[in-house]
């Protein structure tokens, strides 16, 4: 499915809400719950969100980025949702 930044803005806000995850801070697979996000475009127009979340654990923030890749042989708008590219901290 290919998409628009308004529709991947609304996929974040939408599907990105809360997750189940590992915690790099504490280790344990848990609820880790969305606090804020904003996106990146590259020159080749594809889109990095950059999503903080907080562990509800051990409370500690967690940096994901997401990626969305721009279609090259497109010349509008037209984005591939790839998934998620890194965290920080590593764990």
């Amino acid at each position: 499915m290919t998409i628009d930044t308004h529709e991947a803005c609304k996929q974040i806000e939408t599907y990105v809400k809360d997750l189940i995850g590992l915690c790099p801070h504490c280790g344990a697979k848990v609820h880790i719950e969305k606090l804020w996000n904003d996106f990146h475009s590259l020159r080749s127009g594809s889109k990095e969100f950059y999503v903080i979340f907080r562990c509800k654990p051990c409370e500690k923030l967690i940096l994901k980025t997401f990626f969305f890749e721009q279609n090259r042989f497109s010349d509008s708008e037209n984005l591939t949702a790839r998934g998620w590219k890194e965290q920080f901290p590593v764990s």
